[in-house]
């Protein structure tokens, strides 16, 4: 050993407490009981005599900012209703403490898991993941398939996404059960066999570009290549065809086609936001013309062209670069606000009721027209057989 269990404790750096005499003066045990003790080095004696000084430095200061607390006069209770916090107190007129007041709330509630069912699912509900924008993008490579001496390449086609994982589901079975009633795993096959979390309400599908869209339908969409060569979608569409409402598509220069065939088959889609990248002047009519039905997909994908009412149509959204990025960064939950929705709502009711009054006016025309019709046949009828009428008569006499 370099010393004593005394001398190895005295060359720490850090400060400690004072130890009393009888440790700090008391014989090394290691050594023999015969040998005399051994002075402490100088070293050791001006190291423990400055943190000492420092201790007592600290201890003066200590008890003077108490004094001076001590000595302030006491506020004046405040009238108003204190913020709600977690623990009742003494001097607050509410009889509670806020963290706005500086009370520092309990790590740990071991009596939490004894609350009711409701109330501990309230608890979980403040504390839910946020909205989040999901980025995906593409993730597709070349493979190579190797048959005898031969060797081919193609092209997988693959998309990722990158979110927040909800820390809740790492916590226990109750909070992952809570978490998963709003977002559950989905889109498993469009990401190679890993789903995300994704809650339907208020999280957004953002696809960087056309041909992410392309690779997260496995390569095969309506109005891209002919159906005859994909036999269909390449991978299962159903579950985000019926669940997403909400989508973001950045840096549309093409593909319009495309873009609009798919956002037809999406029967619980609401609102797109895209990037307007300088399409062609009739972009946008390619786009909300497929999408809404009012023409019908090529490429032998005439079978699934889908026609919307107005009330159900979906409403696209058309920005700048600038303005795209900013909805995304700053992403609240919804595109367009529901006040606007609701607008939007109410001008296609309104829209619909024009449109079908509209068309019972030409029903009711084209019926007075027959009845018109009708009627001047009747009139020509009569006047005939008025003609005819004595004919015959003479005739017959």
């Amino acid at each position: 050993m370099l010393g004593s269990s005394k001398q190895l404790r005295l060359k720490f750096t850090d400060d400690f407490d004072d130890y009393p005499d009888t440790i700090n003066n008391r014989p090394n045990e290691s050594a023999s009981t015969n040998a005399p003790s051994k002075p402490l080095s100088e070293n050791l004696m001006i190291g423990r005599r400055a943190r000492r000084q420092r201790q007592n430095q600290r201890r003066k200061a200590a008890t003077a900012i108490a004094l001076e607390k001590a000595a302030m006069p006491a506020e004046e209770p405040n009238t108003e209703a204190a913020p709600l916090g977690l623990q009742y107190g003494k001097n607050d007129p509410s009889g509670i403490k806020s963290v706005a007041d500086g009370y520092i709330p309990l790590e740990n509630f071991p009596k939490f898991p004894k609350l009711p069912l409701e109330m501990r699912r309230e608890v979980w509900h403040y504390i839910l993941p946020e909205p989040q924008a999901i980025f995906v993008f593409n993730n597709g490579y070349i493979q190579s398939i190797v048959t005898g001496s031969i060797t081919r390449k193609t092209f997988k086609y693959r998309a990722a996404a990158s979110y927040k994982v909800p820390r809740l589901t790492q916590v226990n079975k109750e909070t992952r059960y809570e978490v998963m009633i709003y977002h559950r795993p989905a889109f498993a096959t469009n990401f190679g066999g890993i789903p995300i979390y994704y809650n339907r309400k208020t999280d957004l599908l953002h696809f960087d570009s056309p041909e992410t869209l392309l690779n997260f339908y496995g390569g095969s969409a309506p109005n891209h290549l002919p159906r005859s060569l994909t036999n269909g979608f390449r991978l299962n569409m159903r579950e985000f065809h019926n669940t997403v409402s909400q989508l973001a598509f950045g840096n549309v220069r093409a593909n319009e086609g495309m873009i609009g065939a798919i956002l037809s088959q999406m029967k619980g889609l609401k609102v797109v936001l895209i990037e307007d990248k300088i399409m062609r002047p009739d972009g946008k009519d390619i786009i909300e013309s497929f999408c809404h039905g009012g023409k019908e997909l090529v490429m032998g994908w005439d079978e699934y062209t889908v026609e919307r009412p107005i009330e159900s149509r979906v409403t696209l959204r058309y920005v700048d670069e600038p303005t795209f990025k900013q909805r995304i960064e700053g992403w609240t939950g919804r595109i367009i606000s529901e006040e606007e929705e609701a607008a939007e709502r109410a001008a296609r009711v309104e829209a619909k009721l024009i449109a079908e009054a509209a068309a019972q006016r030409e029903l009711d025309k084209l019926n007075r027209q027959n009845e018109l019709v009708n009627e001047h046949g009747s009139k020509r009828k009569r006047q005939d057989s008025d003609v005819d009428g004595p004919i015959s008569k003479r005739a017959k006499a």
